[in-house]
């Protein structure tokens, strides 16, 4: 699979399926850190048998495509950046169901 193909399914599989669970609860360090470290294998194609040098760090790739990254999350971000909506939510809507519930 191409370099393409790799950060489009990072981006729509890897990326996406603990969006939710972010949104209401805080990531633990080390599962971020474990889901990050998938990420970077699967992108780079490492495996265990096989370690490649790469010319450029996992932080500058997860720069935003502005700053000339390629846009990847990092999840504790992510994370912060979910349940400060919630938080925003909360303070906008004074009619909502959740919030009454809360």
């Amino acid at each position: 699979m191409s370099k393409g193909g790799r950060l489009v399914m990072i981006k729509s599989v890897l990326a996406s399926l603990p969006k939710y669970l972010l949104s209401v609860f805080s990531i633990p360090t080390g599962v971020a850190s474990k889901i990050e470290k998938l990420q970077r294998d699967f992108f780079w194609g490492d495996s265990v048998a096989k370690r490649k040098i790469h010319s450029i760090d996992w932080v500058s790739i997860c720069k935003s495509k502005k700053q000339g990254g390629l846009g990847i999350d990092r999840m504790s971000d992510k994370s912060l950046s979910l349940m400060s909506k919630w938080v925003w939510r909360f303070g906008r809507e004074s009619a909502s169901l959740w919030k009454k519930v809360l």
